[in-house]
């Protein structure tokens, strides 16, 4: 996340936002209209990747 954002919503409604929105892009768009209503006054940058680690200890190595 860019200071864009981290200045105007905190970690722990980061941290909540993430927790109950399964979908990275919905999450993305939670925070940004967060950080919006906030009257942010800087360039927001933000990038969401989820991971399923059951996948990951499966073996499954697709790369994305």
């Amino acid at each position: 996340c860019s200071d864009g954002l981290t200045d105007m919503v905190t970690n722990e409604t980061i941290a909540a936002t993430l927790d109950v929105e399964p979908e990275p892009e919905a999450a993305a768009k939670k925070l940004l209209a967060q950080a919006c209503e906030g009257a942010a006054s800087d360039n927001i940058t933000l990038i969401i990747v989820r991971f399923d680690p059951a996948e990951s200890e499966a073996g499954d190595t697709r790369r994305v």
